[in-house]
């Protein structure tokens, strides 16, 4: 089977729609004898004749119109394949697998409207990733991109900091500081603090500002674990603003801390290896950074006054 040549087959079929190589060859903008020659070529390379005189003019034989019926669908097939490829080259077409941590849903959700608005070709996949070494999904090139909570293992990744929030103290409803409408860590010295599997020193806050190391409760691999223990009165846990305004309900009750630095959320990706398309989420994230701090901050203002009123 022959290879069919693009240029030629566009040679054939100004030829076809003009019945003519003078005015055929005068609108490819070549000479005749260059025309006539390509045209040549072509039956060569096919083993068939296409053209045929007719009188002073010319004509399509059974095979020249037998290729003119499908040259059109062909070659617009082949110009919609060449798009593709520039626009995937350039970022502007493609797929993006996103990942995100539990309590940046709603981050996740702005990520995604602004890739729908601002580069709309784009074919943009989310899923949320494990409480348990999120990095691993970006280490494992199972998401392209991944909204992470710091402390990061930074290792081979790359982040840029897109929200920072107040974190909380999550109580049975019938704890006697669940009512407080702001807390200082100090008040939860003799509180024991759920142990979660990740980034456990972290949201136990151990050690405490004054050195103290804090009590450790039962242990929680997900959110859901987490909450069921803050519920059945085991233990209170701390965790972020967003997560708290995720999960209302009247078992747990959640308190701002005042005194301790706020947790943030960064995207992630692998340093060095992102696709063309996920480089310009990415550039749209940190060139966007200042209409999107002024989003996170409203976020968390209300996550924050959310959970203060639900206290």
């Amino acid at each position: 089977m022959a290879d069919l040549n693009l240029r030629l087959l566009r040679y054939f079929a100004a030829v076809g729609a003009e019945r003519h190589i003078g005015r055929a060859a005068q609108r490819l903008f070549i000479t005749q004898p260059a025309l006539s020659k390509q045209i040549h070529r072509l039956e060569d390379e096919l083993g068939v004749r296409l053209v045929k005189r007719v009188g002073r003019g010319i004509d399509l034989t059974e095979a020249g119109q037998a290729l003119l019926d499908v040259v059109p669908a062909l070659l617009d097939h082949a110009d919609e394949v060449l798009e593709t490829v520039v626009r995937t080259g350039n970022g502007r077409h493609g797929r993006v697998r996103l990942g995100f941590v539990p309590g940046a849903t709603a981050l996740a959700s702005d990520l995604l409207r602004d890739v729908g608005h601002h580069l709309p070709d784009l074919d943009m996949e989310s899923c949320r990733v494990g409480w348990v070494e999120p990095g691993l999904s970006l280490l494992r090139d199972e998401v392209d991109l991944c909204l992470l909570r710091p402390p990061i293992d930074e290792a081979g990744l790359s982040t840029h900091r897109v929200l920072s929030e107040p974190r909380v103290a999550g109580f049975h409803a019938d704890h006697p500081l669940a009512g407080a409408t702001e807390l200082r860590i100090a008040q939860l010295r003799d509180e024991p603090v759920i142990d979660t599997s990740f980034q456990r020193d972290y949201w136990a806050v151990d050690p405490r500002p004054d050195g103290t190391v804090p009590r450790r409760g039962p242990r929680a691999d997900s959110v859901e674990d987490m909450l069921a223990i803050v519920a059945a009165g085991q233990a209170m846990c701390i965790t972020s603003a967003s997560i708290a305004s995720m999960f209302p309900g009247p078992a747990v009750s959640f308190v701002p801390i005042s005194d301790i630095a706020p947790t943030e959320v960064h995207l992630a990706w692998r340093t060095g290896d992102l696709s063309p398309a996920a480089a310009r989420v990415v550039h749209l994230v940190v060139g966007g950074g200042h209409s999107r701090a002024d989003r996170c901050s409203a976020a968390a203002v209300t996550a924050s006054s959310t959970v203060a009123s639900s206290s």
